[in-house]
C-alpha cells in the first residue's frame, strides 16, 4: 500500500480525525473506536482521493481505515469528470468502492455578444469582424453570436424598438456607453473593430475546460415555440451555483433591411430571452447530472421562422463571466 505525506501539518491533524493507517488504532477509553478498511478502485489509476470533501493525500488503488459510519467519497483525475459514490462502513467486512472516471467530453463554446445601431458606421466593421469569425473562421462548434441593438446614435433603429425591453436590460448589465462595443465571455474588447484582439480573447476563452455541455433545442407548434435547453453538469468544484443563471436567447439571422450606415444583411439579431432578460436562476442545482430547462414564447410579429435559432450560455450574474454557451446552430 503506497502512502503520501502531506507537506502541511494542519492537515494531517485535521483528516487523521477520520483516516487512520494503523494497525491498531487508538481507542477512547470510553468507547473504543472500531475502524474498517476500504477499498478503492478506479479505472484511471493516480485519481485523487477524497473523503467527505477533504482531499486525503492518497490516490486510487489504495486502502483506507476509516472509523465505521458513512462516507461521500469523491475521486478527481486532471481532465476527467469527477465521479462521488457514498459508502457505509460496517464492522463486519471491508468495503469496496470501483469508480469509472469519464474524459471531459465537453467543448468550449465561446460566446461573442456586440451591441450595434443602423446609423452607427464602425458597426459596419465590427458586425463583418464578428459573421466572420462565427461563420468562416472558427465555425459554430466554437463561438456563436448575439446581437443586441441599442438607441443610440439613432433611436428609432427598429431593431432596438422591436425588442426594447430585453436590449434595455442587457446594456444596462453591461453598462453599455457607446455602440459599437463587443463582450467575448462577458469580458469587454477594447476596439470592437481590432479582429486581432477579439480573436486573441476567442483563443483564450477556447482554452478553458468547460464544466457544463448545453445543448438548446426548439419546436414550433402554431404560433408558439417551444424552447428546450439541457445542461449537462460535469463538475461543480469552485463554483457557486447561486451565482449562475442560464440565459436563453432566440435570434434571427440574414435579415434584409436598408440601414442607414449602408448595412443590407442582419445576423444573430436578438428577437427575445427565456423566460425572461434576467435568466433562470440555478441555485438549486447541487450535483452533477443531467437538467433540462424549457420554456415558451409566441413567435413575435415579422419573425421569420426558417430562420430563428436558440442560444443558451451559464453565466455569473456577479462577474458577468461567461462559462459555457451552446446553440442550435450546433
Amino acid at each position: 500500500m503506497r502512502l503520501r505525506y502531506l507537506s502541511r501539518f494542519a492537515f494531517l491533524l485535521t483528516f487523521s480525525i477520520f483516516v487512520s493507517c494503523e494497525t491498531s488504532p487508538p481507542v477512547s477509553s470510553d468507547q473504543p473506536a472500531i475502524y474498517q478498511d476500504l477499498i478503492v478502485l478506479s479505472n484511471i489509476d493516480s485519481s485523487s482521493i477524497f473523503i467527505d470533501g477533504v482531499f486525503t493525500g492518497r490516490y486510487t488503488p489504495d486502502t483506507l481505515s476509516l472509523a465505521i459510519g458513512n462516507y461521500l467519497v469523491r475521486l478527481e483525475k486532471e481532465n476527467y469528470a469527477p465521479s462521488e459514490q457514498t459508502v457505509t462502513l460496517s464492522k463486519d467486512t471491508p468495503s469496496t468502492l470501483t469508480f469509472s472516471l469519464m474524459l471531459q467530453t465537453a467543448q468550449k463554446i465561446v460566446l461573442i455578444e456586440d451591441f450595434a445601431n443602423i446609423s452607427c458606421q464602425p458597426c459596419v466593421t465590427s458586425n463583418m469582424i464578428i459573421e466572420n469569425l462565427t461563420r468562416n473562421v472558427y465555425g459554430f462548434s466554437k463561438i456563436v453570436a448575439v446581437k443586441y441593438s441599442t438607441n443610440f446614435p439613432a433611436p428609432n433603429d427598429p431593431f432596438y424598438l422591436a425588442n426594447k425591453n430585453n436590449n434595455d436590460a442587457r446594456m444596462s448589465y453591461y453598462s453599455i456607453l457607446f455602440a459599437p462595443s463587443t463582450y467575448i465571455d462577458g469580458v469587454k474588447a477594447t476596439s470592437s473593430t481590432d479582429e486581432n484582439e477579439i480573436i486573441a480573447k476567442i483563443d483564450n476563452a477556447l482554452t478553458e475546460i468547460p464544466k457544463f455541455k448545453i445543448d438548446p433545442a426548439f419546436t414550433i407548434a402554431g404560433q408558439n415555440i417551444l424552447t428546450g435547453v439541457t445542461v449537462t453538469v460535469i463538475d461543480l468544484s469552485g463554483i457557486s451555483m447561486s451565482e449562475l443563471v442560464l440565459h436563453t436567447v432566440i435570434t434571427e439571422s440574414d435579415i434584409h433591411y436598408n440601414a442607414p450606415n449602408g448595412e443590407t444583411v442582419f445576423y444573430d439579431v436578438t428577437r427575445t430571452m427565456l423566460p425572461s432578460n434576467s435568466g433562470t436562476d440555478l441555485s438549486a442545482v447541487s450535483a452533477a447530472g443531467i437538467y433540462e430547462f424549457n420554456n415558451n414564447v409566441s413567435v413575435g410579429s415579422g419573425w421569420d421562422i426558417s430562420k430563428l435559432a436558440v442560444i443558451a450560455f451559464i453565466q455569473n450574474k456577479n462577474t458577468k463571466k461567461i462559462l459555457q454557451t451552446g446553440s442550435t446552430f450546433n
